[in-house]
């Protein structure tokens, strides 16, 4: 494939990869019902930031009574997002 980039070729090797735990050390995985500061009930989906000194990370989770689906800090779950 002359004509095309390294990066290009090893795409899906730049996407990140991220591990979800919650207070208490625990992986959180696809599925998995965590729960809001508010004490309302999500599904989680995926991780989208690592959390990092100073900000938080994000999380993309489903609303068990609204069925909303959207993007919230991981503080707001207390969970920690680690990218590995």
């Amino acid at each position: 494939m002359s004509g095309h980039s390294t990066e290009y070729l090893n795409k899906s090797r730049l996407v990140p990869h991220f591990i979800t735990t919650d207070g208490d050390g625990k992986e959180i995985n696809r599925g998995d019902l965590v729960t809001g500061h508010r004490g309302n009930v999500a599904q989680f989906i995926r991780a989208t930031r690592a959390s990092q000194p100073g900000k938080s990370g994000k999380v993309v989770v489903h609303w068990i009574v609204d069925a909303y689906q959207g993007e919230y800090y991981s503080d707001v779950f207390n969970l920690h997002v680690k990218e590995v």
